[in-house]
């Protein structure tokens, strides 16, 4: 009953964020953005609703931003995949989550290169990729055969990368 009537609530933030005057391409203030960003957090890290915290991002996205917002905001969308996947205890979602999540920072690092955040936005990269590999570890006690060849070349290549990045 409880868990019902808190996914109501976050239902109900959901379309009231839906309506926002980022929707119509208005200006927002940092103050509201933040706000927004922060509540796209919380969908993914404390529910997994990581196509609904997207959403919210997407509506953001949509305002008139200041360039340190449009970086916080591409920096966040990489971080609900990730906390998305901390959340989740599917271990196939999980993995998946992560591979979208080094993806996303993977992009953000190569679009953004002069942006004040991107050694932040490295830093997390190499530790998403350690989580991920960890993930893998677990996924291939189960996994056997071609599954297993795959998930060791995942891991090899996501090291790889973030390796070469220190």
């Amino acid at each position: 009953m409880l868990q019902t009537q808190r996914l109501s609530l976050w239902a109900t933030l959901g379309l009231l964020v839906g309506t926002s005057g980022a929707a119509f391409g208005q200006s927002m203030s940092d103050k509201a953005v933040e706000a927004e960003i922060e509540f796209a957090r919380g969908l993914a890290r404390d529910w997994a609703f990581v196509d609904m915290a997207q959403s919210v991002l997407d509506k953001v996205a949509k305002a008139d931003l200041s360039e340190r917002m449009n970086e916080e905001l591409s920096l966040v969308r990489c971080e609900v995949f990730t906390n998305g996947a901390r959340a989740t205890f599917d271990p196939i979602q999980r993995n998946e989550l992560l591979a979208k999540a080094i993806e996303a920072y993977e992009e953000y690092i190569e679009e953004n290169k002069y942006a004040t955040n991107r050694p932040n936005a490295e830093g997390q990269l190499i530790e998403l990729a350690i989580t991920y590999a960890r993930s893998i570890d677990i996924a291939l006690k189960d996994a056997a055969g071609e599954e297993a060849d795959t998930l060791r070349q995942n891991k090899i290549s996501t090291l790889e990368s973030a390796i070469s990045r220190t």
